[in-house]
């Protein structure tokens, strides 16, 4: 029985050594979207915020452990690995939603055409060409 269980420890500490950056992908991709799925609307209206409560979901499972071992609970916050990681995927996600809603915030300002056949328009129909005209409408 104690050698079943030394081969199992000795197997188990070999996947985590091996494939302990894709499990750590996997960790925190799935602590991400709960993040985001906590926040709601929040998360988009207020990207600091969201960061800030998605990084600590990230580690909210190394400050446990940590604590439980009697290790400094802020000691999983030195892998500066884990800090990149978690940034790269929260732009990740973050920006393929703010990509989204640009092109949706730019195709209802045009009308369902593009923005420059809207200025076009406009343009014709108000007399006004000139520069300053143009350049409001891509500030309001």
């Amino acid at each position: 029985m104690d050698q079943l269980l030394e081969v199992g420890a000795e197997e188990s500490w070999r996947v985590i050594n091996d494939y302990g950056f894709y499990l750590d992908i996997c960790h925190f991709s799935i602590a991400l979207m709960g993040a985001k799925k906590k926040l709601g609307s929040t998360a988009r209206e207020k990207p600091l915020i969201s960061a800030g409560v998605s990084v600590f979901a990230c580690f909210l499972s190394g400050f446990t452990l940590n604590f439980l071992c009697g290790f400094p609970i802020l000691g999983s916050l030195q892998a500066t690995t884990t800090l990149y990681l978690i940034a790269v995927l929260w732009i990740r996600a973050s920006n393929r939603a703010l990509v989204r809603r640009w092109r949706a915030r730019r195709q209802v300002s045009a009308g369902g055409r593009s923005v420059g056949e809207s200025l076009a328009d406009k343009a014709l129909v108000s007399g006004r060409s000139n520069l300053f005209f143009k350049s409001n409408h891509f500030f309001s």
